[in-house]
C-alpha cells in the first residue's frame, strides 16, 4: 500500500543520505563546495586536521580561507579564486600555495578543483580539495639544495683539473688573470681544503742539523 512505499522510500533515502555522508564527511583531504554565488556550501571535517578550524567557521565566516593564506601568496590564491567565479568552462585547475594555521605553523597546500554541474547539466560551482604537501615540499627542497652543493662541489673540482701552471723554484702558481700566488693559498680559494704548517724529516735536518748530528 501507500504507506509501505513512503517507508520504502525513506529507507533509500536513508541509505543514500548516509552513503553520501560517508563519502564525504570521512575524506582524508580537505574537500569543500563553493557554489555559483561563490558561497561555502560544504566543508569537510578534514579540514581542522590541516587548518586547525572546523568547518562551521569556514561557512559562518567565508573570508577565513582566504586570511589564513600565506601573505607572499595571497595576490596568487586569490586570482584563481576569482577566476573560478561564474566561470562553469574553466578545466580542472591544480596549484600548489602556502596557508598559516590556526597554531601559526605554515603548511604547504596541493590544490584541486573543478566544475560540478547538476542532473539537468545546471553549472553548481566547483568543488575543491585540498591536500597537505608540506612534507613533500621539504623534500623537494632538500633536494634541491643537495643538487646545488653538488653542483658547486664539481665547479670546484673542474677549477683544479687539468694543467696548472706552477714555478719550478718557488713553486708559486698562476692564475688565469697572470697573477702568481703561494699553492696553499690558490688551492684553498679554490677549494674546501684548508692547511696546517709543519716541517717534513728532510727540511728539518737541512734547517736544523744540530739537532741530528747524534744520528751521523
Amino acid at each position: 500500500d501507500l504507506r509501505q512505499k513512503i517507508e520504502k522510500l525513506e529507507a533509500i533515502l536513508r541509505r543514500t543520505s548516509q552513503d553520501c555522508r560517508i563519502v564525504a564527511d570521512f575524506t582524508y583531504d580537505w574537500e569543500y563546495w563553493v557554489t555559483a554565488s561563490g558561497q561555502l556550501q560544504y566543508v569537510s571535517p578534514s579540514c581542522e586536521r590541516i587548518t586547525g578550524y572546523r568547518p562551521q567557521e569556514f561557512t559562518e565566516d567565508p573570508s577565513l580561507l582566504e586570511r589564513i593564506v600565506h601573505p607572499d601568496d595571497h595576490s596568487f590564491v586569490e586570482m584563481h579564486m576569482c577566476e573560478d567565479v561564474n566561470n562553469p568552462e574553466k578545466p580542472p585547475q591544480a596549484v600548489d600555495f602556502r596557508i598559516v594555521d590556526r597554531s601559526g605553523t605554515v603548511r604547504w597546500i596541493g590544490h584541486e578543483c573543478q566544475s560540478v554541474f547538476g542532473d539537468r547539466g545546471e553549472w553548481l560551482g566547483r568543488r575543491c580539495s585540498n591536500r597537505d604537501i608540506t612534507e613533500r615540499k621539504k623534500a623537494e627542497e632538500q633536494k634541491e639544495s643537495l643538487l646545488v652543493n653538488l653542483q658547486e662541489s664539481f665547479a670546484k673540482i673542474k677549477i683544479l683539473s687539468g694543467f696548472l701552471p706552477i714555478c719550478a723554484s718557488c713553486k708559486k702558481i698562476r692564475d688565469d688573470e697572470g697573477y702568481w700566488h703561494q699553492i696553499e693559498s690558490y688551492i684553498r680559494d679554490h677549494s674546501d681544503a684548508e692547511f696546517s704548517h709543519g716541517i717534513c724529516p728532510t727540511c728539518a735536518r737541512r734547517l736544523y742539523p744540530e739537532l741530528y748530528r747524534d744520528e751521523t
